[in-house]
């Protein structure tokens, strides 16, 4: 078969939160990234989106350019063989956009949507404002929350995390998250014996976190986020939670082989990307059948100034727009 002629253009973007996030591991202001258009010369393109987070040893944005401006070569010679590039292997946010943007050219014919729907956890505001802003979600329907820990003492976190769990009702779940900041579990075990906590995700920084927590017998109740940096460090089994990022997995392809030997419980997660890197996310999460056992991360849409790269409806629960190529075409040409 004669290898695909591609030709790859692409635009970065800047996006300011409405309000700045603030996180263990700083406070943020605004959101950049590049979103990318491949085409093949018979009339088939592909869309992916390069969305690197602090903290989770993706490439700066400077890197990934780089490589666009240097491969131009061989995105015409190789076709979609430039997913194997060596070079890709420290780019992994930039692997995962050519990932996305192959299975877009194919039609997703790889991921077929095996359920209707999904739940989105809701995203707390930080400190003492969590338990207020709980109520405001679950006004609008929400019944999984994730609030984020290691921005204040332990001693102010874990009162205010009792309290969240106090809140709930019925099946409602709490998530936490301390994006690997903290330092000592041993004041969160009241916490962590609870049963309407879910998870605690990636509460050490991943040199410590396997082992430390699986010999410490919390596993089951543990999350890998920052640990999971690539296909390279997903784990065979884990007894806990995996949260993935699509946009920083590397190749998709290889996910999705570990996908079907696992049986490790899955959430997948926003990075706050536009529209396009949502599409491509919702279709893979949509792809995996056993996705609607938990409520996935995707509670991002609003926090960014409303502008052309945000298109998919917010709510309870989240799908994929199933837009047409010259859709998105019209899209590409708005931004």
């Amino acid at each position: 078969m004669k290898t695909p002629l591609l030709r790859c253009s692409w635009k970065r973007y800047l996006r300011q939160f409405r309000t700045p996030v603030r996180t263990a591991t700083g406070v943020y202001r605004k959101r950049d990234g590049i979103v990318l258009k491949i085409s093949d010369g018979s009339g088939k393109t592909g869309h992916g989106e390069i969305a690197p987070w602090p903290g989770f040893g993706g490439e700066l944005l400077a890197d990934a350019e780089e490589f666009l401006r240097n491969a131009e070569g061989e995105f015409a010679n190789e076709g979609w063989n430039i997913l194997e590039n060596p070079l890709l292997d420290g780019l992994p946010c930039t692997r995962a956009a050519l990932s996305m943007a192959k299975g877009w050219a194919d039609g997703w014919a790889n991921m077929p949507q095996l359920v209707e729907s999904v739940q989105s956890a809701g995203l707390l505001q930080s400190g003492g404002l969590a338990v207020e802003s709980l109520c405001i979600l679950r006004d609008r329907g929400i019944s999984v929350f994730k609030w984020k820990v290691g921005i204040g003492t332990a001693a102010e976190e874990v009162q205010i995390a009792k309290a969240l769990l106090s809140q709930m009702r019925g099946k409602e779940k709490l998530r936490l998250d301390a994006n690997g900041m903290l330092v000592d579990l041993t004041p969160w075990r009241p916490v962590l014996e609870d049963p309407r906590l879910e998870y605690f995700e990636q509460p050490y920084l991943p040199g410590r976190m396997l082992q430390e927590v699986f010999d410490d017998g919390i596993a089951c109740k543990i999350g890998l986020d920052e640990s999971i940096s690539s296909n390279s460090t997903l784990p065979e089994e884990w007894p806990g939670f995996v949260i993935v990022k699509p946009l920083h997995l590397g190749c998709w392809e290889k996910f999705l082989e570990w996908r079907k030997r696992t049986t490790t419980p899955v959430v997948y997660s926003s990075v706050f990307e536009t529209a396009i890197g949502r599409e491509a996310m919702l279709k893979l999460t949509f792809g995996d059948e056993r996705v609607d056992a938990f409520a996935q991360g995707f509670g991002t849409l609003g926090m960014l100034v409303h502008d052309a790269y945000e298109v998919h409806p917010g709510g309870v629960t989240v799908r994929p727009l199933n837009w047409t190529p010259s859709q998105w075409e019209i899209w590409w040409d708005s931004i």
